[in-house]
């Protein structure tokens, strides 16, 4: 048997959100956060910017966060249209066809509905770099 005993405020400390078990945790979302910006598709580079880390206590557990809060990002992330959640092509809602002007071009393009874009899950692609 042993006489060994738990130093309850220094087991606080090392889960605390300041801890070393946070600093852990923080790297490694840090490796996640660099390999999520260099998967994510480049137009502006607003997306690549908005990958955050954070680290936040949640039921007694602290958890790593990384993410965006732009609201296009799921879109990106998962895919639209057939490629999206849905699985059926984008139609217009107040008119017959569709307009948009693909990047580079400078004429519009006229079209009764689309495919959408295809997923591009830099995050979820991203996880293994946590290891």
């Amino acid at each position: 048997m042993s006489n060994t005993r738990l130093d309850p405020a220094a087991l606080a400390r090392l889960k605390s959100p300041k801890g070393i078990v946070a600093q852990g945790l923080y790297k490694r979302g840090l490796r996640v956060q660099a390999k999520a910006r260099s998967l994510c598709p480049v137009d502006t580079g607003r997306l690549r910017a908005s990958i955050t880390v954070e680290i936040i206590e949640k039921a007694g557990y602290l958890i790593c966060r990384i993410g965006t809060n732009l609201s296009y990002a799921r879109a990106v992330h998962n895919g639209t249209g057939i490629y999206g959640s849905s699985g059926v092509p984008i139609t217009p809602k107040n008119a017959t066809v569709l307009r948009f002007k693909p990047k580079g071009s400078t004429a519009f393009i006229f079209r009764p509905s689309s495919a959408g874009t295809k997923p591009r899950p830099f995050l979820r692609d991203a996880l293994g770099a946590a290891r």
